[in-house]
This record gives C-alpha cells, sequence and structure tokens, in this order.
C-alpha cells in the first residue's frame, strides 16, 4: 500500500498555532512524525523535504522546544541549534523573510540563556529591514520582553508605544496580546498603575479570544497585584482564584507559584498572618519543583515576613538561608543577594537576633546575614555574629562587655506592644527573658523575668535578642535589678 506523505506545511501551521495559543507540547506532538521532543538528541527526519520546508521544519521545532524548556538553558541551546539550522537553509534559498523570523527565536533563545550581545545581534538583524511586517512586530515584541527582563521599564515602554499604531493595526491577535500586555508589566513597573492596568485588562481580553491559558494565568496575577496596590481586595482575589484555577488545569506549577504567592500577600495585607504562611508555604512549595529561583526567592520573602509576623524566628532565619542559597543559582546573583541583604535584613530588624560572644572585653559588631548567623552559631566565644547591616562595631558607640542590648516589642502575644524584651542562656541550658516599659526620663528600666526550663537552639551565655534595638542597658547594681538605659541608633 502507498505510503501517503504528510503535507508538511500543514503540519508546521498547525504548530505554529499551538505556539500562539500557548500549546506548546501540543505544537510539538503535532511535529512527531518527523522530530521526537523527548529524544532530543536524535535528529529531526528530514528524507524528502525540500529545503524551504526542511527549514521550516527546523523552525517550528526549535522555536516550540524553546517555549517547552523555557527555564532550562539546556533545552535552550537545542532550541538555538534547530533555529540556527534552519536559518543555514533558508539562506540557501535566499529565503529572507524566515530567516529573519529564526532571527527573532534565535535572538528569545540567546535572552534566555543570558547572553545580551547575541540576543541584541539577532534583534538588529530582523529589524533591518524597510518594512515595518509580521517580523519586525515580532522583533518588538521580543525586544520588549528582553527589556522587562534586563529592568528597562522605561525603554520597553518608549519602544512600544512609538510602534503603538503599527500594532493596532495588525490583524495578528497573538502579536496584540502581547503588544498590551508588555506595555502594562513595564508601565507597572513603572508605578504607573491605572495604564498599567488598563492595558492588562485589554491584553487579558485579547488573549482570551485565542485561549492562550499560560499567558492568561500570569496576566490574571499581575492584574491581581494591580488590584491588591489600588486596595481593591475584593477585585484581586477574584482575579488569583481565576488565574490559580487556569494554572491548575495546566498543572504549571511556576505559574501556580506565583499566584499563591500573590494570595499570601493578600492575606498579609489584611493582617491574616496565619492564612498568608499557608498561601506562602504552597507557593514554596510549587517553586522548588522548577528551575525559577528569582520567583523562589520572592516566595520565601513572603512566607519570612508571615513567618516573623507570628514570631516563628528560627524558622524565618532557616528561610533566610534558603533564600540565600538560591540566589547563588541564579543569573545575576550579586543583584539577587543584594537585594535579599536589603529587603530581609529590614524585615529581620523588627524582630532581629543577636548573637554576642565576650572578646577581650569589647563587643564587636559585624555585617552579616542569617546564613553567617547559623554557621557562627556553635563556634566557641570569642566571635560576635548578627542578622543586621551597618556599622562596624558597637564599642563606638561606648557599648561594653557585661552591657546587654534592649530592643523593641517582638509580636509574640505575651508581650504587650511597646515592651522590651531580652532573652539570655544560662549554664544549665535553662534560660530568662525579661519584659517592663522603660523609664526614659529616668534612663532605668526594671526587667520582670519569666523562667524557660531549657533551650535547644543557642549556646551558653549567648545573649539572644528579639526585636529591634533602640539602646543598651547596663546593671547599675550587683543584684542585677536596676538598669542604665542609653538610647542607641544603629
Amino acid at each position: 500500500m502507498l505510503k501517503i506523505a504528510p503535507n508538511i506545511s500543514d503540519i508546521c501551521r498547525a504548530a505554529l498555532k499551538a505556539e500562539f495559543t500557548g500549546n506548546f507540547e501540543s505544537g510539538l506532538i503535532e511535529l512527531a512524525e518527523f522530530w521526537d521532543y523527548r529524544l532530543p538528541d536524535a535528529p529531526p527526519d528530514i528524507s524528502g523535504l525540500s529545503k524551504n520546508e526542511i527549514g521550516e521544519l527546523l523552525l517550528r521545532c526549535g522555536a516550540l522546544y524553546g517555549f517547552y524548556g523555557i527555564s532550562k538553558k539546556e533545552l535552550q541551546e537545542k532550541s538555538k541549534d534547530l533555529i540556527t539550522e534552519a536559518f543555514s537553509y533558508f539562506d540557501e534559498t535566499k529565503n529572507t523573510f524566515r530567516q529573519r523570523e529564526c532571527a527573532n527565536y534565535l535572538a528569545l533563545a540567546y535572552s534566555r540563556m543570558g547572553n545580551k550581545s547575541n540576543t541584541e545581534a539577532w534583534l538588529h538583524f530582523s529589524f533591518d529591514h524597510p518594512e515595518i511586517d509580521y517580523v519586525y512586530l515580532h522583533a518588538l515584541i521580543i525586544e520588549s520582553i528582553v527589556n522587562l527582563n534586563a529592568g528597562d521599564f522605561a525603554a520597553a515602554v518608549r519602544r512600544l508605544e512609538f510602534f503603538e499604531p503599527n500594532f493596532k493595526l495588525t490583524r495578528n491577535i497573538y502579536l496584540q496580546s502581547c503588544f498590551y500586555t508588555n506595555l502594562g508589566l513595564a508601565q507597572k513597573n513603572l508605578e504607573r498603575f491605572d495604564a498599567a492596568l488598563e492595558n492588562l485588562l485589554t491584553g487579558r481580553d485579547y488573549f482570551t479570544k485565542i485561549d492562550h491559558k499560560p499567558y492568561l494565568a500570569s496576566l490574571e496575577n499581575n492584574i491581581a497585584r494591580l488590584y491588591q496596590k489600588k486596595g481593591n481586595i475584593k477585585k484581586s482575589l477574584e482575579h488569583s482564584v481565576r488565574g490559580l484555577a487556569i494554572t491548575e488545569e495546566l498543572g504549571d506549577l511556576y505559574k501556580m507559584g506565583g499566584i499563591l504567592d500573590t494570595m499570601a500577600q493578600i492575606s498579609f495585607d489584611q493582617k491574616a498572618f496565619p492564612l498568608a504562611l499557608h498561601y506562602a508555604e504552597k507557593a514554596v512549595a510549587a517553586l522548588e519543583q522548577t528551575e525559577y529561583y528569582a520567583y523562589l526567592i520572592e516566595a520565601l520573602e513572603t512566607k519570612i515576613r508571615c513567618l516573623v509576623r507570628l514570631g516563628r524566628v528560627e524558622e524565618a532565619l532557616d528561610g533566610y538561608a534558603r533564600a540565600f542559597q538560591f540566589g547563588e543559582r541564579e543569573t545575576g546573583s550579586g543583584a539577587v543577594n543584594a537585594r535579599l541583604r536589603t529587603t530581609l535584613a529590614t524585615e529581620l530588624r523588627e524582630i532581629c537576633i543577636l548573637k554576642i560572644y565576650r572578646e577581650g572585653g569589647q563587643l564587636q559588631f559585624l555585617d552579616g546575614l542569617a546564613l553567617t548567623f547559623a554557621e557562627e552559631m556553635n563556634r566557641p566565644e570569642g566571635k560576635i555574629s548578627i542578622v543586621e547591616t551597618g556599622s562596624n562595631r558597637l564599642s563606638e558607640y561606648g557599648i561594653e562587655a557585661g552591657d546587654m542590648l534592649v530592643v523593641e516589642s517582638a509580636d509574640i502575644s505575651a508581650i504587650a506592644e511597646g515592651d522590651l524584651i531580652a532573652l539570655k542562656l544560662r549554664a544549665d541550658g535553662s534560660a530568662f527573658y525579661g519584659f517592663y516599659f522603660a523609664d526614659w526620663e529616668t534612663k532605668k528600666i526594671h526587667l520582670k523575668y519569666r523562667y524557660l526550663p531549657h533551650s535547644r537552639v543557642f549556646d551558653v551565655r549567648d545573649v539572644i535578642l528579639l526585636g529591634r534595638v533602640v539602646g543598651f542597658a547596663r546593671f547599675q547594681s550587683e543584684n542585677q535589678r536596676s538598669l542604665r538605659v542609653v538610647p542607641l541608633e544603629i
């Protein structure tokens, strides 16, 4: 029986439609007769195809594989190789239009791998054309994605707004959807919230027409965050729930984690800290199964904020250490960890933990992170580690060995707001903590102690302080009942 050869043009058109509707794996299945994406090292079957047909097949395989493995660099390498080979076939047939289309997808692949120079070079190739056609507009969309990922939001807005008339004239709904979405995202980051919300809602309407579920899920999440900023909690939750339902249908853990983090932040703003922690933990659990470390770090930050508010400081520090470790894996880890040092240290300052050892009659103040703090925890006395940033030495402020730092109240139910709290271990492993209002006029404070029978966390002679440092206290009598309090600014 004669085997009828499949119509390669029809198959490639179906694959492109799948790409434009977000059905990336379905698109790859459309191409399965020529290439099995589950066996990526096996070359596509190009027997009996013309050079233009080979180029079209390789382009569609490479483009879809790039979206399918969007967070995995090794898959982007394969995507790039397939599209580069397609480019060479189109070069032989002098098919400039398809070459420029290849250039767009190569720019996208290189941007996902963090290769800025090659990204810019391939975009320049696409833009080097006298007409503003489909490929030119597609290149503008990819350029806007590159600008968004680089944090150059002003450039994204400037370029997209300049070409807005062209996007409005195109009949390609996918390009129009991307235009309004990317413009809205850039405006959101520039805090042009009203314009951003209008454009994101328009982008959502367009993506709804083509049923692009992955992008719809992301849009619902971004719209929810904008309504959150505007204080419209009802609308924010409505869009979050809608987006979450889409991600559950898709099984998309990355987008699911992002939406759960949004729901955690909404609950946090409503001071529903236990519920916020519930959503944050689900967000972290989902994102841990992906390679989207930047989003995982954001979810961990939300979780840490919840733990801090609930007084679960040790767990907050563990989360801080994990966030820092994941930050090392993220592209641009220096910037990520610089942000962690700032945002998390600021958050933990509200319930700050200091671990102090005696050293030659002075207390040293060292910059550090929770990770450093944890590593120093079991070392012999003679060191100080501190979850804080700032000055170099506490001794510069006149603090002497034997002084006890005084802090504002931690968010602990047993202690009233405005109280002071300090915790100190004894040689037998037990501990005590004290609390009372300070008399700032007389510079005296009286601590009423409560006894804790055992602590498994800290070493003997450590002084653990919960709260924001506001001063230090010095015992004025041998019975250690009266303290002189000196205000301190760090």
